[in-house]
């Protein structure tokens, strides 16, 4: 029974944040609602919304809850080889990298060892 009543929590928090994403035009007016509706899913450090640069080669921070480690502000823009984002980009898919080594990170995503042990 708790099982069900989790599942149907968390069908209720996807239904808001879908309410929240269409509840305007302008995407990022909701970033924060947008992240506080994903905490009750994923108890996360951080969050970053970033924007893909068109051409592919990089993006833009458009939002980040947690650490401003590294000059990783909002409105900073980066090269996407080699990271996180990147990964994502390509993939369509969303990852964690919670529990990874930091050997593992090195060889995945170069460009977030840096904030690894910070």
């Amino acid at each position: 029974m708790v099982e069900r009543s989790n599942i149907a929590n968390q069908n209720e928090v996807i239904a808001e944040i879908g309410r929240v994403i269409s509840s305007t035009l302008n995407i990022e007016e909701v970033y924060e609602l947008y992240a506080d509706q994903v905490r009750k899913l994923i108890d996360y450090d951080v969050l970053g919304i970033a924007v893909i640069d068109p051409e592919g080669g990089s993006f833009r921070m458009a939002h980040r809850v947690g650490d401003e480690l590294l000059g990783k502000t909002v409105g900073s823009h980066f090269p996407i080889n080699g990271t996180l984002i990147g990964e994502v980009a390509v993939t369509g898919a969303a990852k964690i990298v919670q529990g990874f080594s930091k050997p593992q990170l090195q060889k995945i995503y170069p460009v977030i060892v840096s904030t690894y042990e910070s």
